[in-house]
C-alpha cells in the first residue's frame, strides 16, 4: 500500500470553484478516501450536521456564501472535536491561518497544489 492511500476515512471536501472540487474529489477519491464535496460552507455544515462519518474537513479558505474556511474549521470542530482540518489556500492571509494552526491544529496547503502534495497533506493532517 502507498504511504499516502486512505486507510479507510472519509473527507468533506470544501471549494468553491466547482473545476478545483471536481479534481480534488478525484484525487481523493483515486487514493481511496471516501468523500462528500460542498461548494460553501453553508452546504458543509448541513452534511456535517447529518452525517457523523467524516474524519477530515478539506476545506478552501477563502469562499463566499457568508462563511469562509476558518469558521467553517471553527464549527465543525464544534460540532466534531475529533476531526482534523486541512486548509487549502492560495490567497488568504497567512497569518490568519497560522493563528488557526496554533491555535487548532491542522495542516495548510498552498494552491495550486499537486496530486502528491494533496496526498502527503491529508495523510499528515490525519496523523495528526
Amino acid at each position: 500500500m502507498d504511504a499516502f492511500e486512505a486507510q479507510g476515512e472519509s473527507v468533506l471536501m470544501v471549494e468553491d470553484d466547482p473545476r478545483v472540487r471536481r479534481i480534488t474529489v478525484r484525487r481523493l477519491a483515486d487514493l481511496g478516501y471516501t468523500v462528500a464535496d460542498a461548494e460553501s460552507g453553508p452546504a458543509a455544515m448541513r452534511l456535517l450536521q447529518r452525517d457523523r462519518r467524516f474524519d477530515l474537513l478539506f476545506t478552501d479558505v477563502v469562499m463566499p456564501g457568508g462563511m469562509d474556511g476558518i469558521a467553517l474549521a471553527r464549527e465543525a470542530r464544534r460540532l466534531r472535536p475529533e476531526i482534523k482540518v486541512v486548509f487549502a489556500s492560495g490567497f488568504a492571509d497567512p497569518k490568519m491561518i497560522h493563528a488557526e494552526l496554533r491555535a487548532h491544529g491542522g495542516v495548510l496547503l498552498r494552491k495550486p497544489y499537486t496530486a502528491r502534495q494533496l496526498a502527503q497533506s491529508v495523510r499528515k493532517a490525519l496523523a495528526s
